[in-house]
């Protein structure tokens, strides 16, 4: 492909050097041909040293992107540390709470076992027995034995 040497200029990026013509074509635009006016130069000085004390931003705070960013992700981070210490600690309480379960039901097969000697202990043959030897007390016979009744509370005056 071969292109003229009229057009080429146009294809070239923003360092070339312009012709003569290209210059008047400019200036009769209105577009400046030299350097930056003071006033433009002015202003993005001004504009750089207010970036600069604010950090680089243009607008709000200095960095509140990162700021942000850092504040969520500490939010986030003890967040998580307190699920996860809210969840060993309930994971402790309830293997304290099925030891004690546990113990509890040792302890009523305890009472059951124990309450089961104390009434085969209490019949008379061998409460009888320990009460003769002990106190010299004898079982009565059963014409000696008399049964009072109670009366009926609807009876009473």
């Amino acid at each position: 492909m071969h292109l003229s040497a009229a057009t080429t200029h146009m294809y070239l990026s923003g360092g070339r050097v312009r012709r003569d013509a290209d210059a008047k074509a400019v200036a009769r635009v209105g577009c400046r041909s030299g350097a930056q006016s003071t006033r433009t130069v002015g202003a993005a000085t001004s504009l750089a040293s207010r970036m600069t004390k604010r950090g680089g931003r243009s607008g709000g705070s200095g960095g509140s992107g990162r700021r942000t960013t850092a504040l969520v992700l500490l939010a986030f981070l003890v967040l998580a540390s307190a699920i996860v210490w809210r969840k060993s600690v309930g994971f402790t309480e309830g293997q304290r709470l099925r030891q004690l379960a546990e113990r509890r039901t040792e302890l009523d097969a305890k009472r059951t076992r124990l309450d089961g000697e104390i009434r085969s202990n209490l019949t008379l043959r061998k409460l009888g027995a320990v009460v003769e030897k002990r106190l010299g007390l004898k079982v009565p016979a059963d014409s000696q034995i008399i049964l009072l009744t109670r009366p009926r509370a609807d009876s009473l005056p």
